[in-house]
């Protein structure tokens, strides 16, 4: 199982990053958010490497943005076990633009942690374009 995910909300769980943003962002270890420091446009991406070992179920990550009045899902990307390979390893990559403003913070969650590939690293990243 991935290490030291974070309770689960709304049926999802945060997972926590070791990832660097640009200088315009930061990572907030004590939440497991990247905090936007300076308004202005930016590219959002994550990748993260689900195991299959049931071959059952698809996995989900999703991308939010959480502000003082909630939480707004960016993006969200579903991968689906496949037949010839129920056992290996299904690669959910999502990324996308978006206007976001100083005090943003962004996280990711997954529907199912138990099913992260310790193995592969995931992937979390903003950058100001």
């Amino acid at each position: 199982m991935y290490p030291l995910c974070f309770p689960e909300v709304n049926g999802t769980y945060l997972v926590p990053l070791s990832q660097e943003a640009d200088e315009h962002a930061s990572y907030d270890q004590q939440n497991g958010t990247i905090v936007v420091k300076e308004r202005g446009l930016y590219y959002i991406f994550s990748q993260v490497p689900f195991r299959y070992n049931d071959g059952t179920s698809n996995k989900t990550q999703f991308l939010y943005r959480i502000r003082n009045d909630g939480e707004e899902l960016l993006l969200e990307n579903s991968v689906y076990p496949c037949g010839a390979n129920p056992r290996g390893c299904m690669q959910s990559f999502v990324g996308g633009t978006f206007l976001l403003d100083s005090g943003d913070r962004l996280c990711l969650r997954v529907s199912d942690h138990q099913c992260l590939d310790d193995r592969r690293k995931v992937e979390f990243g903003v950058q100001r374009i």
